[in-house]
């Protein structure tokens, strides 16, 4: 049985309790998402450890390819293009790639290698083109003369009668062929 001497509460007063009670835990929840908004803008940044900061040459290599007349762009994206060389290569390593011919330069970065291939992203292509199309059509149309560029001798003009080389070191193959023309305007062959 009920108690006597307890009051009894009204329907009325029990719905404001609720509510209050309801109200108060709102107000907890609120408090308690402010604290953790503020606790999230409050968070320090993180900072790089000196241990993750390291010198370009100690992490990668910078190297150079002479792909020889006829290669192209997508014989270097084949990775079995890199099979003799791709145990130099190493992750993230760059490759400058310079046509022997002087028709593009690219820099490709090594995405994954093994001892027999080497998978290559191109990270820039340039087109290269002679400055005078007329002179150099007019060059390896010479029975003559022939420019060629190897590594070791760089732009260079090798007399096609005994295989003499007649100029050495040229920085662009328009220098070889200047000389050429320079050459034959000053000797008559």
């Amino acid at each position: 049985m009920a108690d006597p001497k307890a009051p009894t509460k009204r329907p009325v007063d029990v719905r404001v309790d609720q509510a209050r009670t309801n109200l108060q835990r709102a107000e907890a929840a609120q408090s308690a998402t402010d604290v953790t908004q503020a606790q999230a803008k409050e968070a320090p940044t993180p900072i790089l450890s000196v241990d993750r900061l390291k010198s370009a040459e100690y992490e990668r290599s910078v190297l150079v390819a002479t792909p020889g007349a006829g290669h192209t762009r997508q014989h270097m994206l084949q990775p079995g293009y890199w099979a003799h060389v791709s145990p130099k290569l190493k992750p993230y390593d760059r490759v400058e790639v310079r046509a022997e011919d002087g028709t593009y330069f690219a820099e490709l970065l090594v995405l994954a290698c093994d001892r027999t291939w080497a998978r290559m992203y191109i990270l820039s292509w340039h087109d290269l083109s002679t400055q005078d199309v007329s002179l150099t059509e007019a060059i390896e149309a010479s029975s003559k003369f022939e420019v060629k560029h190897t590594p070791g001798l760089r732009w260079h003009v090798v007399r096609k009668s005994d295989r003499q080389i007649m100029m050495k070191d040229g920085q662009t193959k328009d220098e070889a062929a200047t000389w050429v023309k320079e050459y034959v305007k000053t000797v008559p062959v």
